[in-house]
């Protein structure tokens, strides 16, 4: 879904790439009808530059302690690197 402008950074804040969230309240703009049962996500900024401005990935649990920020990101992060340059490839097409 489309985000509006600046939304990525204010979620995530400013040249933040991953953001591990604990005990979320409910965010139907990332989560629509699943939010109310989400408790915890991860967020993770898509770079698609120079075919879009940045996107947002997210992921949420039920489990509010599934994300926390003393996890690491070094999977998650890839998988954006993978995510990003596929949605380069469509958009550019």
């Amino acid at each position: 879904r489309a985000l509006p402008p600046g939304e990525v950074d204010r979620r995530l804040g400013e040249g933040i790439e991953v953001v591990l969230q604990r005990s979320m309240e409910k965010d139907e703009m990332l989560f629509a009808e699943a939010a109310p049962g989400i408790r915890s996500a991860a967020m993770i900024r898509l770079h698609l530059d120079p075919v879009a401005a940045d996107g947002l990935l997210a992921f949420g649990s039920r489990d509010a302690d599934a994300f926390h920020p003393q996890q690491g990101t070094e999977l998650i992060r890839f998988l954006a690197r993978i995510v990003a340059l596929c949605l380069k490839r469509l958009l550019s097409s």
